[in-house]
């Protein structure tokens, strides 16, 4: 459970699974940093809130942060995966109030990741395997 990141096919992936707290996806996000500051071209990214991810006390605050965040070689361009609403809702939300910051951004949402491969051009049997 928590927070997992890696490649998927040509593009980085944040997982959210269960309960987690704000300091694994800090660690993620680092590692992610590392993963994308090695690419050779811009990365767009795929946000996985597995369906049952509970988002912890303060989301609204820490997603502002999260998107005033400055990412090497991520190409602005994110689809959000989630299956339940609370957590689109909120997602919504900052991003209205953080407009301002985020022109040039593009973020989509879909309802499984087959349909975020579709989004990105990607070509599932060509990716790599799940993150765990």
């Amino acid at each position: 459970m928590g927070v997992q990141v890696g490649w998927y096919g040509q593009v980085m992936r944040l997982s959210y699974e269960g309960r987690f707290r704000w300091e694994e996806h800090d660690a993620a996000v680092q590692v992610m940093n590392q993963l994308l500051s090695g690419a050779d071209r811009p990365v767009d990214l795929i946000i996985d809130i597995r369906p049952g991810a509970k988002l912890p006390p303060g989301s609204l605050q820490k997603i502002g942060l999260i998107l005033r965040g400055r990412y090497p070689n991520w190409s602005r361009r994110a689809v959000v995966v989630s299956g339940s609403q609370i957590p689109r809702m909120i997602i919504e939300l900052a991003l209205r109030v953080f407009s301002r910051v985020l022109v040039g951004h593009d973020f989509q949402y879909v309802a499984d990741l087959e349909e975020a491969c579709a989004v990105l051009g990607l070509v599932p049997e060509q990716v790599a395997p799940e993150i765990p």
